[in-house]
């Protein structure tokens, strides 16, 4: 008889599989196993702990046929630990913590187990169990890299009220070329988004003061546009499963909730045009990234300002979720 009453890493049915295949290969000394154990699940307000038991036969001419009186004695027991859990202080000894996620990282790549689901829907979480957040992101993280954008006269225009001001370079296409390679610098998790930037308007911004280090100030202009803008995208972010019309071109973020902790979420973001009578177009932005759902959302909301989508609509996929 195998009882499991600490390894997490497998569950019942699998601790049964693995028990028969390692039995099945000698059965000259065993007609069966009894696999038994102890699991707890829970989510910080409602806990399930299960007793299962299961006989698997190995030599099928020689039946356990004490197998029900034991699995009789077995409930009994389970009923009693369980009620005496409940109506007094459990002895450290008989203590038991949840079942969690199991996982580990190779070659920068993370493997994860997921945590079985819990059933059904928490009626006291109504918008879904609490699952951890192992990132240490509680505010929205930097989702893009801003250059400002400027025109040849708006240029030449800077140049003239900040001559001191290097960083504009000599020549226009030599501040083209800066722009170049700071495009060069992107990545998934930050793209470089060129932001269009007039005089009239950074003056305004500055209240008429032409600064010393104008290009920063520029720049810094330049992001109070793209915060501005990527906000209302976000706001405007909806679940696409729960919008009634869709938008004709949107930025769509699919996040797949893996097990307990945000951390170990994975997220695709692609821009998808409807075609009435056919399906839709889907064109991939950025796959596999290891983001959380509100990471997802802002970044997506960055790649529609660059790819000029108005629209962001969001999707989870809950095949692996802790539920």
């Amino acid at each position: 008889m195998i009882v499991n009453n600490a390894n997490t890493a497998l569950d019942h049915d699998e601790i049964v599989a693995l028990v028969g295949r390692r039995a099945r290969n000698d059965t000259r000394e065993i007609d069966g196993v009894v696999v038994a154990g102890c699991y707890q699940h829970g989510d910080g307000f409602e806990s399930v702990f299960l007793w299962p038991m299961t006989y698997v036969p190995v030599a099928v001419d020689r039946p356990f046929r004490e197998y029900e009186e034991l699995r009789e004695a077995f409930n009994g027991y389970a009923t009693r630990v369980m009620t005496d859990a409940i109506t007094e202080r459990p002895a450290p000894e008989m203590t038991k913590g949840a079942v969690l996620d199991t996982f580990f990282d190779l070659d920068g790549k993370r493997f994860v187990k997921p945590a079985p689901p819990m059933g059904k829907a928490s009626e006291f979480f109504i918008r879904g169990r609490p699952r951890a957040n192992s990132t240490g992101i509680d505010v929205c993280p930097t989702v893009a890299i801003i250059y400002p954008e400027l025109t040849r006269s708006e240029w030449s225009e800077l140049t003239e009220l900040a001559p001191w001001e290097s960083d504009l370079g000599e020549t226009y296409e030599a501040w083209l070329k800066r722009r170049d390679e700071a495009l060069a610098t992107a990545t998934a998790l930050e793209p470089v988004l060129t932001i269009p930037v007039t005089i009239d308007g950074w003056l305004a911004w500055t209240g008429g003061e032409v600064p010393f280090d104008l290009v920063s100030s520029v720049t810094e202009y330049a992001h109070h546009l793209f915060e501005g803008q990527v906000k209302l995208i976000i706001e405007r972010a909806r679940s696409a499963d729960r919008t009634r019309i869709v938008p004709p071109r949107y930025m769509v973020a699919l996040i797949e909730l893996i097990g307990q902790d945000e951390a170990n979420d994975v997220s695709h973001i692609a821009i998808v045009r409807e075609r009435p009578g056919s399906e839709p177009e889907v064109t991939s932005v950025v796959e596999n990234l290891r983001i959380f759902h509100l990471h997802a959302v802002c970044l997506a909301a960055a790649y529609a300002m660059r790819y000029g989508v108005e629209h962001v609509l969001w999707r989870k996929d809950l095949r692996y979720a802790w539920t």
